[in-house]
């Protein structure tokens, strides 16, 4: 497999979702690409369909009064990097039922412009 991204959606408007899918529903997670950096990093595509590449601020760390010395993080903050890739982004995962979602994007300056449906996606057979 090698390296590779990931990219979150927050919304699949813009998605040509196939018909015969399971409704999108967003924890469905993240769909895996090789067509940005392949750096394990994380993606986001938000509702309008600009992609940014959150990194991380900072993080809050608590002390918990049931637990002392066991610290733990209940919030973190990102900044929110637009990304102006230009060019073909392909994204897949599988989804519960046995199906495999495959797309391909064309995206200018960061913003997705058109959307298809890949052949490879459809119900994987058991």
């Amino acid at each position: 497999m090698g390296m590779h991204d990931w990219v979150e959606l927050e919304s699949q408007t813009w998605l040509p979702w196939p018909d015969d899918f399971p409704e999108y529903n967003p924890a469905y997670g993240y769909f895996q690409t090789k067509s940005l950096a392949n750096r394990l990093q994380t993606y986001w595509i938000n509702k309008d369909g600009v992609l940014y590449l959150p990194l991380l601020r900072d993080v809050i760390l608590r002390e918990p009064e049931d637990y002392p010395g066991e610290w733990y993080t209940n919030h973190a903050r990102f900044d929110m990097i637009h990304v102006p890739f230009t060019g073909e982004l392909e994204i897949h995962t599988s989804i519960e039922g046995g199906y495999w979602a495959a797309f391909r994007m064309w995206l200018s300056d960061g913003v997705v412009i058109d959307a298809t449906v890949k052949s490879e996606c459809r119900m994987i057979k058991r």
